[in-house]
């Protein structure tokens, strides 16, 4: 099994190295897995910073010609893996030093042949700084999780679409893991003409395109809900903050209509 962590960035140079510090730290000797990185014609030195890491990590990255919007980015960035399972990281969050260690022990366990939909706990912190002042030491670490409960579970995926487990639906990318092949036989159901509508969050496409490909790829499958947080998410980089009330009144009901229209 192998494992392609994929990271769309753009104009974030800052933050995108610290991402894959944390990566370096928690890959240690595993040998199953690829950094996929597609930039979205950054104009600062983030294609620097990636290639001071290809000696250090297994990456596979691309560069857009032109920015081609963050949900076609995201697209073009699941396009380059190679793997069994697709992780989209934000170019802004950031791995727990155990991270790929327990993900290798959950996802090579023989009772989770038959998951195709790792759902996991993060952490939220307000800036990176709060990371950064650790040093690495997160035995006492006092972030917030995003999943309250502390029990792991096997579940069916639509079970996930419960605002008591995720509250967003599965809107943040950074905490779930998918088989590839599913997502790819899903990716027909994006209205392509959605995607390409002009405006900021003019569209579920355009907003949480992800979310227009899990319902229809993942509605039979098998989930497993990990509450053992492996990722933090920062938001002090989130620039769409602004919109986050129209992207919480709108498109989340929107992908709720989705989830109910695959079941």
């Amino acid at each position: 099994m192998k494992l392609s962590i994929c990271i769309p960035t753009f104009n974030r140079a800052t933050v995108l190295k610290h991402c894959l510090d944390s990566i370096v730290a928690s890959l240690k000797d595993h040998e199953w897995l690829e950094i996929c990185i597609s930039d979205n014609a950054s104009i600062d030195d983030t294609v620097e910073v990636i290639k001071r890491y290809q000696d250090k990590l297994p990456i596979t990255f691309s560069s857009n010609n032109e920015n081609i919007g963050l949900a076609r980015n995201v697209l073009e960035v699941t396009q380059l893996a190679r793997g069994d399972f697709i992780w989209l990281v934000g170019d802004d969050d950031y791995l727990m030093p155990d991270a790929l260690d327990r993900l290798y022990e959950i996802m090579h366990d023989p009772s989770h042949k038959d998951i195709k939909f790792f759902y996991n706990n993060a952490f939220t912190v307000g800036s990176m700084d709060e990371i950064l002042e650790k040093e690495g030491d997160f035995n006492s670490c006092d972030f917030k999780a995003m999943l309250c409960s502390a029990e792991n579970q096997k579940t069916e995926f639509l079970k996930l679409i419960d605002h008591n487990i995720s509250w967003d639906f599965l809107g943040g990318m950074f905490m779930s893991i998918f088989h590839a092949e599913s997502w790819r036989s899903g990716l027909a159901n994006i209205d392509q003409e959605q995607l390409l509508k002009p405006g900021t969050f003019s569209s579920l496409e355009n907003t949480f395109v992800h979310l227009k490909v899990f319902p229809c790829a993942f509605k039979e499958s098998k989930a497993f809900i990990n509450y053992t947080p492996i990722i933090i998410a920062t938001s002090d980089s989130r620039d769409w903050s602004s919109y986050w009330y129209i992207v919480h009144s709108r498109w989340l009901i929107a992908a709720l209509e989705e989830y109910r229209k695959h079941g």
